[in-house]
């Protein structure tokens, strides 16, 4: 045991983790991270906490424990590891430390072979490393199909046996299509695909749905891009529900966001003095402390989901002037608390040079990818650009009825919310043999009436009819926007 002094001047990873984790650790060892811990565990817990708080009280100085990054990884957490590196999952890790002057959350990151890195960032190291290993586990299951069942005909030919009709997932609008001089988006029932087996959640019903909606890196030479793949919509969770759920609202999230972003409607700013939980207001004070100029934004759309925005203005050089991140869950204290964590993890990205800045300012807003997205908005040029979606009048927060609601009634309420809209989902199980022995269930979920959100801004959505007739639902517009009246400023949400 030594004790410890962070060096706040330094960007780096440093081995340490505190005794009462190591202790802590000691008591669940045997046990899965993802599953409830019995009495024992909680009671060894708090043993060690008041031990290790006793002596750093007598001692005066804070304990750590110093070791290679091997032993840093909390103890419960071991057999779990050595089961993702047997699998090829996990290759190695890292412990970030948040830049100078931002306060030092937990937060880890893992590396696979595939270059995927999956980042947790929450208000303890166990945490971070569970939202670490789901998401790892999750983008891992989406890189390529591992199963048999992909077929490849057109529409047409597959439509007896069950296949959707490509066109509900048609994200471009027919002037994008026009104007694509390689016709590259183009889809009608002759249009050939790799498909693989998929559910509709209302009704259990087998179909088959073009692979490259729902595998990242798949594509078939020669087929059409219906639209760009990335990650939303799946979801690890310990069970189908869960996973199922927590898909959803990453949907519905961002198909908030985007609503208003491309629409410039100004979300109302949720009042920080409103909230009264006690988790939350710590993380506040935290922001206050260092002088963190975030604003808590209410995106709920027509949907009636509960949907928190979080933002961060700075005015730091090399940082992101706005950087915005949402989060969807029927239990809003839920939503809020996640969504500051997430977006706090600001700070454990490095900054960029002048030189990104002026090489990204060179591209206008041709941006193809998540990183010059980044640098993009780490340009003090693009400032102004997000002041309308800050600006929006103080309510209080609103509590909802589903606060420490279990996941089966969430579940079933989002389910239902749907089903009262007609909107239709469909769903893959990718759960992998590594997920599997981990415990976890992985869900791809697709929702094609949603608007979806995209990372490559040469592929702007304007096809999306829920674009245009939500606001209007919503009471933000009178009347939906015409496409060329749509925001063509590249997102911030990062």
């Amino acid at each position: 045991m030594i004790p410890f002094e962070p060096d706040e001047n330094k960007f780096e990873y440093i081995p340490v983790f505190s005794l009462r984790e190591h202790l802590a650790g000691r008591f669940c060892a045997w046990s899965s991270p993802f599953e409830e811990k019995p009495t024992l565990h909680h009671i060894g817990k708090n043993t060690a906490d008041v031990i290790s708080r006793l002596l750093e009280r007598i001692l005066g100085v804070a304990l750590f424990v110093e070791a290679d990054n091997s032993k840093a990884v909390p103890q419960e957490f071991h057999a779990l590891f050595r089961l993702l590196y047997r699998e090829g999952v996990l290759r190695s890790y890292l412990f970030p430390r948040p830049i100078p002057g931002w306060p030092d959350i937990p937060a880890v990151s893992l590396i696979s072979d595939h270059g995927i890195t999956a980042t947790g960032v929450a208000y303890s190291r166990a945490a971070a490393f569970r939202k670490a290993i789901g998401e790892l586990v999750e983008r891992t299951a989406l890189i390529a199909p591992h199963d048999d069942s992909i077929a490849r005909g057109t529409f047409r030919e597959l439509r007896s046996r069950g296949a959707l009709d490509p066109a509900i997932f048609r994200a471009f609008s027919e002037t994008q299509l026009w104007a694509d001089s390689t016709n590259a988006h183009e889809v009608d029932e002759s249009s050939i695909f790799s498909w693989t087996e998929c559910r509709a959640l209302h009704t259990g019903r087998r179909h088959l749905i073009p692979a490259h909606l729902v595998y990242l890196r798949f594509r078939r030479a020669g087929e059409p891009f219906i639209r760009q793949a990335t990650s939303s919509g799946a979801a690890a969770g310990t069970s189908f529900e869960m996973a199922m759920y927590n898909g959803i609202c990453e949907a519905v999230e961002r198909d908030a966001f985007m609503i208003h972003w491309l629409n410039r409607i100004t979300p109302p700013r949720i009042d920080p003095e409103s909230v009264t939980a006690g988790s939350i207001r710590a993380l506040l004070e935290l922001c206050r402390k260092y002088n963190i100029d975030i604003h808590l934004l209410d995106l709920t759309t027509d949907l009636g989901i509960p949907v928190i925005g979080a933002a961060i203005r700075d005015n730091t050089p090399g940082r992101p002037v706005v950087h915005v991140s949402a989060r969807c869950d029927l239990d809003s204290e839920a939503a809020l608390r996640t969504v500051i964590l997430d977006v706090l993890r600001v700070g454990h990205q490095q900054s960029v040079s002048g030189e990104q800045i002026l090489a990204v300012r060179e591209k206008g807003t041709d941006l193809p990818g998540l990183e010059e997205r980044r640098v993009y908005w780490c340009d003090r040029r693009q400032e102004g650009k997000a002041n309308f979606f800050l600006r929006g009048a103080r309510i209080s927060f609103v509590h909802s009825s589903y606060a420490g609601a279990g996941m089966a009634e969430k579940f079933r309420r989002i389910k239902n919310v749907f089903m009262e809209h007609g909107y239709q989902v469909f769903y893959k199980d990718i759960t992998t043999a590594a997920a599997q022995k981990a415990g976890l269930t992985v869900i791809m979920s697709l929702a094609p009436n949603l608007y979806p959100l995209y990372l490559n801004e040469r592929y702007r959505y304007l096809g999306v009819r829920r674009l245009f007739d939500a606001p209007v639902r919503m009471g933000a517009l009178s009347s939906p926007k015409k496409e060329d009246e749509m925001n063509d400023t590249p997102h911030p949400f990062l």
